[in-house]
């Protein structure tokens, strides 16, 4: 549909589906694959709860994101997030792109690849062949995130539905020909009797809230450039090209936990879902089942790595141009790579407290900017509630250290004062009572009259 004046107010059905496959491109990396499936495996008879609740964190809010970043009217996560002031947005930022970045996101991609494609055929010593294979894996990343015109359309248009169309056919395998019935298995004690709320939590692991956030300046460009200029009518489109993206994940997802519960048939509880994966892919499809499989998740990984140095780089030459992309692209490509070579185990134990850190904080910011677009909340609004997150995700933060911190008399002293005195405290979940009461106060005290 397109006004008196050309400009329209709204996609066409196939314009839809296309950014929504743009989304999904975006998102559906390492993460995506290996967390769903070890949660399978944890969950066993109850992976159906847990799938609801990794649905929860890895679709919803990631769709919330994306349409909260478009309400926002802004055009950097760095000027999303200054609404609580210059120094707070600059942290959360850099927070957010470091740890979607180099930091742990981009390492993990050559990691979940090669335990995927690799691991099992290494023999006795998979560090070196690690090292070897992240050599080449972030040297062609390097390549060309330094040019990446061409390289990104190709992936785009042709790998991304190449995976899509692989992993397919390994999980119609796994559905027509289930590995093993999971009510034969324990779950782990966490999930036998809060799967649904273990379930949500491991969503977190995914990034996707977070990388919500950075690429949500991409599909609104995106639609932007296809004819919608409306504000309005961008968050309406943001929102019905998200659902195409949250359909797939879905059905993804809930095919991924019941490929980990029914992988117990075959092989034992394992360390991470990429050699779940491997192992499912080699009973189902064969070898020749498995090396494509392989081959798929590593051009999947490898495109998602290229985009992330990219757009973190392009975002950091901007903001700190004293450097230019090219030398960003250098640094995020060389630390991801070292990073890369403590192995996936590890990449994943750091991240988790930093991620019960972040998605607190990255949740709150998605409510307050889609409640402000419907009821206008003075700044000082935004400003208490991220003060009161930052205090609660710090006791969820210190939970999920490492025990070398968290057994240290004076933490433990701190994580005892939150058992006693924070509901849902041990579920890791203390700031949602405290975020719910918040929120009617500030509604309460701290709307504005009209939004200027």
């Amino acid at each position: 549909m397109e006004t008196n004046q050309g400009t329209k107010l709204s996609l066409s059905l196939r314009e839809n589906i296309s950014i929504g496959l743009l989304l999904f491109g975006l998102f559906f990396g390492a993460g995506n694959i290996i967390f769903p499936v070890f949660m399978g495996q944890l969950s066993t008879g109850n992976w159906g709860l847990s799938s609801i609740g990794f649905l929860i964190t890895a679709i919803g809010l990631p769709l919330l994101g994306v349409v909260s970043f478009s309400l926002s009217k802004k055009e950097t996560l760095i000027e999303y997030a200054q609404v609580t002031g210059k120094g707070f947005g600059l942290f959360f930022a850099i927070a957010l792109y470091l740890t979607i970045g180099p930091l742990f996101a981009i390492p993990r991609t050559a990691t979940v690849a090669f335990e995927v494609g690799f691991s099992p055929y290494v023999g006795a010593n998979p560090q070196l062949f690690l090292l070897i294979y992240s050599i080449v894996f972030f040297g062609l990343v390097l390549i060309f995130a330094l040019k990446p015109q061409k390289i990104l359309d190709i992936v785009g248009k042709f790998l991304a539905p190449l995976f899509l169309l692989l992993i397919s056919i390994l999980l119609i395998a796994c559905v027509i020909n289930p590995m093993g019935d999971p009510t034969q298995f324990e779950a782990a004690s966490k999930y036998q009797g809060a799967a649904l709320v273990s379930g949500v939590l491991d969503g977190y692991a995914t990034m996707d809230a977070l990388a919500s956030l950075a690429f949500g300046i991409i599909i609104v460009q995106s639609i932007r450039n296809l004819g919608v200029s409306h504000e309005k009518a961008i968050a309406k489109e943001t929102f019905k090209s998200g659902l195409v993206t949250l359909v797939i994940m879905a059905v993804l997802y809930t095919a991924l936990t019941y490929l980990g519960a029914t992988s117990l048939g075959i092989m034992p509880l394992q360390e991470n879902g990429g050699t779940v994966v491997a192992q499912a892919a080699n009973y189902q499809l064969g070898r020749f089942g498995q090396i494509l499989l392989a081959a798929a998740i590593t051009v999947a990984c490898l495109k998602t790595a290229i985009g992330l140095v990219i757009s973190i780089g392009e975002t950091f030459a901007k903001q700190f141009s004293a450097i230019s992309y090219k030398l960003w692209a250098i640094i995020f490509t060389l630390v991801s790579f070292g990073i890369a070579n403590f192995g996936l185990n590890t990449i994943i134990s750091i991240s988790t407290p930093v991620l019960m850190f972040l998605y607190p904080l990255t949740i709150a910011f998605m409510i307050m900017w889609t409640v402000h677009r419907f009821i206008p909340l003075k700044a000082l609004a935004f400003k208490i509630m991220m003060a009161v997150m930052c205090v609660l995700a710090f006791f969820d933060f210190l939970a999920a250290t490492p025990d070398l911190l968290k057994n240290t008399p004076s933490v433990q002293s701190i994580l005892g004062f939150a058992t006693d005195y924070l509901p849902l405290f041990e579920l890791g979940l203390s700031w949602l009572i405290p975020f719910v009461i918040c929120l009617v106060i500030v509604l309460i005290g701290l709307r504005k009259k009209q939004e200027a």
